[in-house]
């Protein structure tokens, strides 16, 4: 849909033909209409400015660009900052130097520099303070009494773990041992906890509202208390990122040999159960940003709307300008016309990056010769992005400090005209009523934070009242831990069902299902050739069948809803082994029941494959091919 008035429907000829043609009724004794007649010059001038006026009625400014733009949802936007994570050396890293970090207090937008010449600048986001302190034990501790040591997992290319287990609580806790003091005395600034996490695969959660984080608390000798936490942008351990304590340097008792940090999620519980590859602390959250200070010694002239345009304005990070003509500050305005004449205003456009000073009467003019400072932040965008495993130094920590483990990304350019056109036409395209099935199954698979895998809207129930849309939906998780681990809980479903509700058209309500998670064994014989492995073969067949019905590494089920599973078919599926000659036998059991001739799932149910040992046995040929 266009939403410009076509204004440019006449030109030049027209205008001047129809003028023509107006003289006899109302100048009858004008008779020469030729070229040199004065008045038909004047005529033709007028006919030129008023299709120089129409075809300017007929085009939109930028501010209107702009403007038609946010009625879409399309804001005009400057390149955004790379951010990452700076993870210190580990003790079986090359470079790791004993004792580096000794207690420093790094302050706010320190540097943050990669070993690689061609990186562009970094900074830290927040002052911290480097703890001496050293983790020695992670362990969890669950509502049912059971406990679990992540000590060994909770490392660098360690594998991840559930630190609230499966369905999280508030009687659920992470503990965290250290060794030392957690602030020196006389440091400033946040005690950082480090997260690397099993970040949601619909995107990251920041900004998110609805969903809930954790709260820490600090144990040592004299006792147990809470402690604020500054910033967490793990949004509750659910991606990775920083959180960030404010412990003083008097916290702990005079001499304490350690102290411990315990995590629960708070009392609204998780909607996904968080996962985690490792927690340590002095990670530096850093950010892509530099600062320019730009310098005229002789600025000042003494005249009415004198301009300064900055450098390096394509990559003006934000708007935030810090002014300074012959020392004193100057202060921001969105119009001059309003200030008065010993106002120190200036005017900045983002477009043209110039800053526009007053004329004596709308804000003071630069006095003569008056110097100029300029101050202001910029980041390089996609050029920011940096790869992952790269090298950092933090000044004040001897040699290399350590390693971003996961790429540090998120730069993004500066929103042109032309960007903005193309992504106001995108979100034209996109169906914001769920109209049909593949809307709403679309919708729910882009839900942010929700990690929904599978979405199937079901044919209308006869239980139902009309007007009733019945969207079956599954969330990832992790197949080995069971049944009891599946994600699709009521807060879960209530919360997929909540952010969808409002596409529905008039009169239609909707009503949101989970997947019943069959568990199925498949119980066979296999005849193979007297070199091979039966151990070998077994693990292979195991490891097969149960990719069959999971994708094991992005925790989705990919079994078709309502497909049965036959004997024949799995035979097929064995037969194409390496080294299989036969298969003389395969029993299936659904919930511990045999099959003997189909299992089968209906339009809802999902399998979960359960193997045991001695499901899979092995018979080896004798000399020649004969079982």
């Amino acid at each position: 849909m266009d939403l410009r008035l076509k204004l440019d429907d006449t030109d030049f000829e027209t205008l001047a033909t129809n003028a023509r043609a107006m003289i006899p009724p109302f100048a009858p004794e004008w008779t020469d209409h030729n070229i040199h007649d004065p008045g038909i010059m004047l005529l033709e001038l007028m006919a030129w400015v008023a299709e120089a006026q129409i075809y300017g009625l007929s085009r939109m400014r930028n501010a209107e660009k702009a403007a038609y733009a946010r009625l879409l949802g399309v804001e005009q936007a400057g390149p955004r900052a790379a951010h990452g994570l700076v993870w210190p050396l580990e003790a079986n890293e090359p470079g790791y130097l004993e004792g580096a970090i000794v207690g420093q207090s790094i302050p706010q937008w320190a540097a943050v520099k990669s070993n690689r010449p061609d990186a562009p600048p970094y900074r830290l986001v927040a002052a911290q303070h480097l703890t001496p302190a050293r983790l020695v034990r992670v362990v969890a501790y669950f509502a049912d009494g059971r406990a679990a040591d992540y000590t060994g997992i909770n490392r660098r290319n360690g594998a991840t773990y559930l630190p609230f287990g499966v369905s999280p609580t508030s009687n659920d806790r992470l503990e965290l041992v250290f060794e030392g003091t957690a602030i020196l005395p006389g440091g400033s600034g946040a005690f950082v906890l480090g997260v690397e996490a099993e970040t949601a695969r619909s995107g990251r959660l920041d900004g998110m509202s609805d969903l809930p984080g954790i709260d820490v608390w600090m144990r040592d000798t004299s006792g147990t208390r809470p402690v604020a936490i500054e910033r967490d942008t793990t949004v509750g351990l659910m991606q990775s990122g920083v959180v960030a304590l404010g412990i003083t340097d008097n916290e702990q008792a005079h001499g304490d040999p350690g102290f411990t940090l315990i995590l629960k999620p708070r009392a609204a519980g998780f909607l996904r159960a968080p996962r985690v590859r490792r927690i340590a602390a002095n990670a530096l959250d850093v950010e892509q940003v530099e600062e320019v200070v730009e310098e005229e010694s002789y600025f000042g002239r003494q005249l009415p709307g004198q301009v300064y345009k900055l450098l390096r304005a394509g990559g003006l990070r934000d708007s935030a300008l810090k002014i300074e003509i012959g020392g004193e500050p100057w202060t921001p305005t969105d119009d001059l016309a309003e200030s008065q004449p010993c106002d120190r205003h200036y005017q900045f456009d983002e477009t043209t990056g110039q800053v526009l000073f007053g004329n004596g009467i709308n804000g003071l003019m630069p006095p003569q010769d008056a110097p100029l400072t300029v101050v202001y932040n910029v980041c390089g965008g996609t050029l920011g992005n940096a790869q992952a495993g790269v090298g950092w130094s933090l000044r004040g920590v001897t040699g290399t400090f350590g390693r971003n483990s996961q790429p540090c990304n998120g730069g993004t350019d500066r929103m042109l005209a032309s960007d903005m056109q193309a992504e106001a036409r995108r979100s034209l395209n996109m169906r914001i009523t769920y109209v049909i099935p593949t809307d709403l199954e679309q919708a729910a698979l882009s839900l942010i934070g929700l990690d929904v895998t599978r979405a199937l809207e079901l044919a209308p129930l006869a239980c139902h009242p009309v007007g009733t849309r019945t969207l079956l939906v599954a969330g990832w998780f992790d197949p080995t831990l069971g049944v009891a681990a599946a994600p699709e809980r009521a807060p879960w479903l209530r919360a997929v069902r909540s952010r969808l509700a409002s596409g529905l058209p008039a009169g239609q309500r909707l009503v949101v299902i989970p997947p019943r998670y069959v568990s199925i064994r498949i119980v066979a014989e296999l005849a193979v050739h007297a070199a091979a492995h039966p151990a070998a073969i077994i693990s292979k067949a195991e490891m097969m069948l149960a990719e069959k019905f999971f994708n094991t590494s992005s925790g989705i089920s990919i079994w078709k809803f309502g497909r049965e599973i036959t004997p024949l078919l799995v035979a097929g599926w064995l037969r194409k082994l390496d080294h299989v000659l036969s298969v003389s036998k395969v029993t299936l059991y659904r919930d511990g029941a045999a099959q003997p001739d189909m299992l089968e799932l209906s339009a809802t149910e999902l399998p979960l494959f359960t193997t045991g040992n001695g499901d899979i046995t092995v018979v080896r040929a004798a000399a020649g091919g004969a079982t």
